[in-house]
């Protein structure tokens, strides 16, 4: 466990120091950066609420966006350097275990992507909240930004052991990423039809409506799912995605060759 805490805390601190820190962050921060420009316009100055805007707008962005682009962020550089710069030979040649050195990797990102997102749910709440006073009392304000919180780290779970995967099976990781991610994620997660049913995005929306109390409303960001799963499908779901893809990870670390 020493092995899988040492590379851990490097992956943590490779992700959220540093100049590579500035595209996370601003990915974390465009939510932020829009409610921002909304409190600006006076777009909570009238009957529109922006409790209510923060559940149909914001968390769906945040899950169709942030989500998938914050999870590359944070495990696609870190292990592309890793491969780039040989560097991965000095952990493959040491006695740890290879899925050792993987399941640090991807709970350091894992780490830095809950810290990047909850600066970013953090600061979308201070403003809305602080624009539109007359909104809902502090606590509905933070069991629903707690609920978007633990949503996004589910799908950082899900959508980082993913990234991992593609980083160390092919050297297109990113290619790769960006289609199933947004294209089976985001796109496919969207669509009506069964299709809907095979896309992570399905059972993230799940978890949203039950911890975070978001009904199936229409908005510009999701049509409706007439038979929304449980939280409990949604995380048995997503949680075997992250062991397949961990476990594909592992499996890939042996066969891929090092130059």
């Amino acid at each position: 466990m020493t092995a899988i805490r040492s590379i851990r805390s490097w992956s943590f601190q490779r992700a959220v120091l540093g100049r590579r820190t500035f595209p996370a962050l601003a990915v974390a921060l465009l939510p932020a950066f829009i409610v921002a420009i909304g409190a600006w316009n006076g777009a909570w100055d009238g009957k529109r609420d922006a409790f209510d805007d923060f559940g149909f707008s914001i968390a769906p962005l945040c899950l169709y966006f942030v989500l998938p682009m914050l999870c590359m962020f944070s495990v696609l550089p870190t292990v592309g350097e890793l491969y780039e710069s040989s560097a991965i030979s000095y952990f493959w040649t040491r006695p740890t275990p290879r899925w050792k050195v993987l399941l640090g990797i991807h709970q350091g990102s894992l780490l830095a992507f809950l810290s990047l997102t909850a600066l970013g749910i953090t600061a979308v709440v201070l403003i809305m909240a602080f624009a539109n006073s007359n909104s809902n009392p502090p606590g509905d304000w933070m069991q629903r930004a707690f609920g978007l919180w633990l949503v996004m780290g589910v799908g950082g779970a899900a959508y980082g052991a993913t990234c991992l995967f593609f980083a160390v099976w092919s050297k297109r990781s990113a290619l790769w990423s960006i289609g199933v991610l947004i294209g089976w994620g985001a796109i496919v997660g969207a669509l009506p039809g069964s299709l809907r049913n095979t896309s992570p995005h399905r059972y993230l929306f799940g978890l949203l409506r039950d911890w975070c109390g978001i009904e199936n409303v229409k908005s510009g960001f999701f049509v409706p799912d007439p038979s929304p799963p449980s939280a409990w499908l949604s995380l048995l779901v997503l949680g075997g995605l992250v062991t397949i893809a961990l476990f594909g990870s592992f499996a890939a670390a042996n066969r891929r060759d090092v130059n």
